[in-house]
């Protein structure tokens, strides 16, 4: 076990300064006694008296030697290095005066002396001793200063206490009875300035650090620091006064023995109730400056969002702030709360304890700082919370604070399931693309079939056929969405037809305890608004309602309404559930704000009905109903005089003769080889000349040996590194004026995104009419002159 040792801050000065002051003095006056006392026989320096005890040349020898030790190991606790050769020769020494000094000891008991000579006394042996083993037991360097064994460093304490209590003894004996002192075998021979010596050798001792607490606190620079040193001289010399006063008056006959016990008594008495008044006012004085700073701390802490728990390093709780009063709530004390509360893990939610619960992690690891936990509150929603420790080595506490995070646990968690569905939607985009150029394939050959068709069985199924390569079309458009950004012109749906079919889809979704029932007019314009959206916006208001009936585990009813006024279309969604509480109503349409986290929940439904009514000039309104229910209306404004408002015939209603293309020279552009060869027969069958390609550069290739070029049909997405856009920059270059028409299965028919060259452009998959009418379209306008369009 290694013993750091107690070198504690806020020193009001560096003992280790003192001791290496008190060390030289000591070494001073040893030298002086040996060398100018001995050597050159002043007496004076060597008994201070002629009538008092000598110190004797070997005394004087060991405390220049314990003088040089301890000044050795003061200069180490300065960071001065010192030899390794020192360490040794000075340990050498220590051995010596160990061993001298019991052998002393000894022959003090076994041997006969004169009284008239002088002579090591037994206090003074004992003295040396001591202090001998308390420097072997601490180092004498910087390297080995901080590896410290516990009961070497309490040895040296140990010993050079007890010198300390033993010189003490002897200097109080000097001012009250020397005759009587000197009368005591242990402090015969004892010489005035061989215990003051000792005295200061001790105290260097002791307080070069690491200190024992009971010496450090004797300069530390704070409240109790100061006390002591106020305190402890009236300590120590008070006592020794009030005696020795005590023994004067005795010994000159004003008292008898009896009243001066009497009095001394009184007098300690009254001395120790003074300390111990003085001891009482400085705790109130420290406990009401603790309490403020409490006090002032705990104010702090109540500005923070944060719950704020302190703790001592015993584990005991010191301190919460207002937030984590609020968490905790009446439950109980806050430590219990902390520590039997039901965390659990955010990922599969499976309960933490025992070594897992947040608590042991952070309050038992030495490495654990912060983690995250989920926790349900009282009302069953769910919160992440993040749990963070700090240590305050200054004041000896850990803060522990917990951290409400859920929006930014939600907030990553949708961004992660957003970059997901838009990794969904690329992989959409690529089978739309690929579905439309099958799709495509199928249209063409049926629609160019269907010209040559003479019974009418077969061109009733080239229109079935027809029919469904158009539900496939709309299906992979749907697939697009999921990838594409909005397009420049403003779409256009029904709502009675999205709504009647949104009915026929939420019909198996509800369960026998609600029912749905509709209110709807007979006709309704159209709305700027996708079918797509609007349709989605009917599901989530519907689906709603039935989670807010189903979570009472009762019956209800809902109910759609739909009605039209001079400038808008309402659509109402009511229900007989509970509604919402005014804090949820407050923050219902902001972006993924939910009540339903671990039920699927998102918080992107209502949000997005709100913002695209928003950006319509529509409402989107939510209420609760009295006495029970809740109101959803969305308002959008419909397309007065929409075109698409008007049906269009079908596919079925093919005309007899196409559009004459005979003489075009058109250069078409398509990497898949199925409708490459679909396209070319429905051209070639309306009369043009095509040159084929499956890619830019061959179709360059070929163009440099056309002389004339009439009309470029190409593919946007080609292999290599040139597109559509690309190529027909390079063919323009060359045909100045070449119309170009391009083909893809991603572009909107009016985008014009990317376009370096204009021209129109063909949604996959298209049919014969379209192509031809875009051909015929296309034409330079003499050409448009000679080649009616097909009309529908």
């Amino acid at each position: 076990m290694t013993l750091n040792g107690p070198v504690l801050p806020n020193s009001a000065f560096s003992p280790q300064y003192l001791a290496v002051g008190l060390t030289v003095s000591i070494l001073g006056i040893g030298c002086l006694v040996l060398v100018f006392g001995w050597g050159f026989g002043i007496d004076a320096l060597v008994r201070l008296h002629p009538a008092w005890p000598a110190m004797v040349p070997m005394t004087a020898g060991c405390i220049i030697g314990l003088s040089v030790a301890i000044l050795v190991r003061s200069l180490a606790a300065c960071a001065i290095v010192v030899p390794r050769i020192l360490d040794v020769i000075i340990r050498a020494v220590l051995a010596a005066i160990i061993l001298s000094t019991t052998w002393s000891i000894v022959t003090s008991f076994t041997e006969q002396t004169h009284a008239q000579t002088d002579q090591m006394s037994r206090a003074t042996a004992a003295g040396l001793l001591c202090l001998a083993l308390s420097a072997s037991a601490f180092p004498f360097s910087v390297a080995t200063l901080m590896r410290r064994n516990k009961w070497r460093y309490q040895l040296g304490v140990g010993a050079a206490s007890v010198t300390f209590c033993l010189t003490i003894i002897a200097l109080i004996g000097f001012i009250f009875d020397q005759e009587a002192l000197r009368g005591q075998g242990l402090f015969k021979g004892l010489a005035l300035h061989t215990s003051l010596c000792l005295l200061m050798l001790s105290i260097a001792t002791l307080i070069i650090p690491p200190a024992p607490r009971w010496v450090a606190i004797l300069w530390q620079n704070t409240v109790g620091g100061r006390m002591v040193r106020r305190a402890l001289p009236v300590a120590i010399l008070g006592p020794v006064f009030l005696c020795f006063i005590a023994l004067r008056v005795t010994e000159s006959g004003i008292l008898n023995p009896n009243i001066r016990l009497a009095a001394l008594a009184a007098g300690m008495a009254i001395l120790s109730g003074l300390l111990s008044i003085r001891a009482g006012r400085f705790h109130d004085i420290q406990f009401a400056a603790n309490l403020h700073e409490e006090r002032r701390l705990k104010d702090a802490l109540n500005g923070l969002q944060a719950a704020v728990f302190v703790f001592d390093r015993t584990g005991g709780l010191q301190l919460t702030n207002l937030a984590a009063d609020k968490l905790v709530g009446d439950g109980g004390s806050a430590k219990d709360w902390l520590l039997r509360e039901h965390f659990h893990d955010l990922s599969d939610r499976h309960l933490l304890s025992g070594p897992s619960h947040p608590m042991t992690q952070l309050m038992q690891s030495a490495t654990a700082t912060d983690l995250f936990a989920g926790w349900r509150d009282r009302q069953g929603a769910e919160h992440a919370f993040h749990f963070s420790v700090a240590h305050s080595d200054l004041s000896n506490r850990l803060i522990l604070t917990i951290t409400d995070e859920t929006q930014g646990w939600l907030l990553r968690e949708n961004l992660s399931r957003t970059e997901r569905m838009n990794a969904i939607g690329q992989m959409a985009g690529g089978i739309a693309h690929e579905l439309a150029n099958i799709l495509g394939v199928v249209r063409l050959s049926s629609d160019t079939a269907q010209l040559l068709a003479q019974e009418p069985t077969v061109a009733h199924q080239l229109t079935a056929i027809q029919s469904a390569c158009d539900r496939g079309g709309d299906l992979a458009n749907r697939l697009l969405d999921l990838s594409r950004a909005p397009s420049d012109t403003a779409p256009r749906s029904n709502p009675l037809t999205i709504i009647q079919e949104a009915v026929a889809l939420l019909s198996p979704a509800l369960p026998p305890s609600i029912t749905l029932t509709t209110q709807l007019p007979d006709t309704a314009p159209n709305i700027a608004l996708s079918a797509t959206d609007f349709q989605g916006a009917v599901l989530n208001l519907v689906l709603n309602a039935r989670n807010a009936i189903k979570d009472t585990n009762a019956s209800g009813v809902i109910t759609l309404s739909l009605w039209v006024d001079e400038a808008s279309v309402h659509m109402r969604i009511q229900d007989d559930g509970p509604g919402m509480n005014d804090s949820v109503l407050a923050r219902a349409t902001e972006p993924f704000f939910t009540t339903r986290t671990g039920k699927g929940g998102t918080g992107l439904g209502l949000s997005m009905i709100d913002m695209r009514a928003t950006q319509l000039g529509g409402t989107f309104t939510l209420r609760n109903l009295d006495p029970v229910g809740f109101e959803a209306t969305l308002t959008l404004p419909h397309v007065i005089n929409d075109p698409l408002g008007n049906p269009q015939n079908g596919a079925d209603d093919l005309p007899s003769l196409p559009v004459d293309l005979t003489g075009l020279r058109i250069m078409m552009v398509e990497d898949d080889p199925h409708l490459h060869n679909v396209m070319d027969e429905a051209l070639r069958s309306l009369g043009a000349h095509v040159i084929r390609a499956q890619a830019a550069l061959p179709a360059l290739e070929q163009l440099e040996h056309l002389p004339e070029l009439d009309l470029l049909l190409t593919d946007i997405i080609l292999p290599g590194d040139m597109d559509g856009h690309a190529l027909a920059a390079k063919v323009v270059q060359r045909y100045p004026g070449l119309p170009v028409i391009y083909l893809s299965g991603y572009t909107d028919p009016l985008s014009r995104n990317g376009r370096v060259v204009p021209g129109l452009v063909l949604r996959k998959p298209v049919d014969l009419i379209t192509l031809a009418n875009t051909l015929a379209l296309s034409l330079p306008q003499r050409a448009q002159a000679e080649r009616p369009a097909i009309s529908t």
